[in-house]
């Protein structure tokens, strides 16, 4: 399984190797930022969708057991 992950800081050379790499902060509008912010968004999304799909379905499930109520004796689940 491929993992992806955001860093937070970078660690792109900056000046000579005699010093050593540094790390140099991932400024706000880089393109590394803007993805992960459309990555966020779209997150909240699937989430909003999912949520709003299991609040649908438990209306449903209550409204069913509303109208059979002889049904809901017999089910073990809830």
């Amino acid at each position: 399984m491929d993992k992806k992950s955001f860093a937070l800081f970078t660690t792109d050379v900056v000046g000579s190797m005699k010093e050593g790499p540094c790390v140099v902060p991932v400024t706000e509008g880089s393109d590394r930022v803007e993805a992960q912010k459309r990555k966020e968004a779209q997150l909240v999304l699937k989430l909003d969708t999912i949520l709003s799909l299991l609040e649908r379905q438990e209306k449903a499930k209550a409204a069913y057991d509303a109208r059979n109520p002889h049904k809901k004796e017999g089910r073990t689940d809830g």
